[in-house]
């Protein structure tokens, strides 16, 4: 039987799971794990010291995407010191979700909702990958993904984030 080939995100997808079960400790600096060439090895250690190093940049070309500026989703990303103020780079009129679809989408289409990350208080839809990402899983899914702009702590919060979702639904489905 021939062993199986493992790639290299496999192997550091394991090894991140692994460690975080407590079943394997993180690579030193500079050991290489036998299934993970030198390549990947060097990927992975700049991945745990940096984990905005390694971010792909290529937006999927095989489906379509729209900004939507869904009824009730605008804020507003204020300065410091302003009413609104929120920590976010990207200051000022906000809300416009990002919408991917594959060429062939139609009603039976699955779809994805997908509430980025940034700890509530940072990025967009267009911003940290998140639009290469709704990109690639529309594409690998076959799903429509919205992914939306919501009110950035301490704008918002929780309450607020889930007032926006359902405002958006609602209007969406009176149409």
């Amino acid at each position: 039987m021939r062993p199986r080939v493992v790639g290299p995100r496999q192997v550091l997808l394991a090894a991140l799971v692994l460690s975080a079960a407590g079943k394997a400790s993180l690579l030193p600096e500079g050991e290489l794990h036998a299934y993970m060439t030198e390549a990947t090895s060097f990927c992975y250690q700049r991945l745990l010291a940096d984990p905005t190093c390694c971010k792909d940049q290529h937006v999927a070309q095989a489906v379509r995407h729209k900004d939507v500026l869904r009824r009730g989703g605008e804020w507003t990303c204020g300065s410091s010191g302003s009413a609104n103020a929120c920590v976010d780079d990207r200051k000022g009129p906000r809300g416009q979700d990002a919408f991917w679809w594959p060429q062939a989408a139609d009603c039976s289409t699955p779809r994805v909702l997908y509430v980025h990350g940034g700890g509530w208080q940072r990025h967009g839809p267009r911003q940290a990958s998140y639009d290469v990402f709704g990109a690639y899983l529309s594409q690998v899914g076959g799903a429509t993904v919205l992914v939306p702009d919501y009110p950035l702590v301490p704008v918002g919060n929780y309450e607020a984030i889930l007032g926006v979702e359902t405002a958006g639904e609602s209007s969406e489905r009176g149409r």
